[in-house]
């Protein structure tokens, strides 16, 4: 009694190993926390990731659009998806927006339309013939086509993606 009284009892050593248990517990529960903790943000940052990506898309191609006073006669917008991560490797589903209308008169679609990719910051790759334009970014990329055979402008914004935990 005297060593209670005193602070100096400690339970002997099935007491200190049951502390210890509990310790290896606590810090393996901590760790499994982390884990599904780290695994749901990740989930939650892809997809605020693709969400942004497809707003970027559509504004793109309705300045673009705009700019070269295209009149739409035929537009696709974005179909339903699975939640998804962008890939910059260009593989994976694309999401995809697509605006169609006739080649306006007199108007330099092709340089207007890089002009705004180069200013979104886009990187413009060649594409096979001279009425191509294309720009890509982080998974995404925009499309100009001059169609001259059919008189059309075509654009087309794609959001690279895959499955989620793939």
């Amino acid at each position: 009694m005297r060593e209670v009284a005193l602070g100096r009892w400690r339970g002997g050593r099935g007491h200190a190993v049951a502390v210890a248990r509990l310790r290896v517990t606590a810090v393996i529960l901590a760790l499994v926390v982390l884990v599904l903790v780290s695994a749901c943000a990740r989930v939650g940052e892809a997809t605020i990731r693709i969400d942004q990506a497809e707003d970027e898309i559509v504004r793109l191609t309705d300045e673009i659009a705009a700019a070269v006073g295209l009149e739409v006669t035929s537009a696709s917008p974005l179909g339903p998806r699975e939640r998804c991560e962008l890939v910059t490797t260009g593989q994976g589903a694309s999401n995809r927006v697509s605006l169609r209308g006739p080649i306006p008169d007199g108007v330099p679609v092709l340089e207007r339309s890089a002009a705004i990719l180069t200013d979104a910051g886009y990187q413009l790759v060649p594409g096979e013939s001279e009425d191509d334009l294309f720009g890509r970014r982080d998974g995404l990329r925009i499309t100009v086509v001059l169609d001259r055979p059919t008189g059309e402008v075509a654009i087309d914004g794609n959001t690279a993606c895959r499955p989620l935990g793939r």
